[in-house]
């Protein structure tokens, strides 16, 4: 706080979710990482407030995101199967509406810390989600009182998504207004994770989400190359290139088709990153 120095901020948060990683078991101990955390809060607040722009102040926010993605999974109590989807699809989107909001202006992706964790976390989770055995026994009806999960501190896993919630919606009012299609779609997945979370917990139809998030995957590689070629975003384009190719080559995969199929849709697949590569450089070019 006197000297500002950053490298002692990174040391610190790592330090802090170190410890919290470090303690044995899962109870009440373990929420000490965000009291933790709550110190460097006005420290935090202040650097983005008067020197947002700043290197420091760029670097210090990437450390934050990486240990807060960190330290929410040291912290969980995983007394409610499942709330880990709920609250890492809810921190991800929270990051990336941050990031919109706040830096969008940026001239280049390392001062965009918030943007980049939030969509890359989006972009990953949405892809683990695909897969079925994600959606197993997921739910309220699942919900453990034995062992090490705690009844009590497991209500800190609700709270915890609350918050975050809450967040989100402070810092995204108006922002669906400035946005276009594409950067909707992204902020909508935690809303849809709610959704499959209730409905999974009510019926156990663990098919019905992993069919509706591989739906949602699509749709996301889909709107983000569609907006990378209207915005001669190449970042935008690959990344949609990335998840499109990446879903369709799982799920062939899991035909179990012979080696032949496979080389070929690998062959494809590089040739289509080749060449809308190219294109785009001209594009840019010109």
């Amino acid at each position: 706080y006197l000297l500002r120095p950053v490298s002692a901020v990174l040391v610190y948060m790592a330090l802090s979710v170190s410890w919290a990683a470090a303690l044995p078991g899962r109870g009440p101990n373990v929420m000490g990482f965000w009291l933790l955390m709550a110190a460097l809060a006005p420290y935090i607040g202040d650097s983005l407030w008067r020197r947002r722009n700043e290197a420091r102040t760029l670097i210090m926010l990437w450390g934050l995101g990486v240990t807060l993605y960190i330290g929410i999974g040291v912290s969980l109590q995983l007394w409610i199967p499942g709330m880990w989807l709920l609250i890492y699809s809810s921190f991800a989107t929270l990051l990336l509406i941050i990031g919109l909001r706040w830096f969008d202006d940026a001239d280049s992706l390392w001062k965009c810390p918030f943007q980049i964790l939030g969509g890359l976390g989006v972009a990953v989770l949405a892809y683990v989600f695909t897969f079925r055995d994600v959606w197993d026994e997921v739910g309220f009806n699942h919900a453990r009182y034995h062992g090490t999960h705690f009844m009590h501190s497991g209500w800190f896993d609700v709270g915890l998504l609350l918050v975050i919630i809450a967040a989100a919606l402070v810092n995204g009012m108006g922002l669906f207004r400035k946005r276009n299609l594409a950067d909707g779609i992204w902020l909508l997945f935690p809303i849809l994770c709610v959704i499959m979370f209730a409905i999974n917990g009510m019926y156990d139809a663990e098919m019905l989400p992993t069919l509706i998030m591989n739906g949602y995957v699509l749709m996301l590689g889909i709107t983000s190359i569609v907006s990378g070629v209207s915005r001669s975003s190449l970042t935008r384009v690959n990344l949609g290139m990335l998840m499109t190719s990446g879903l369709i080559i799982t799920r062939f995969f899991d035909l179990d088709l012979a080696i032949l199929p496979r080389a070929l849709l690998f062959i494809v697949i590089g040739t289509g990153f080749l060449v809308v590569n190219l294109v785009m450089l001209k594009r840019k070019k010109v």
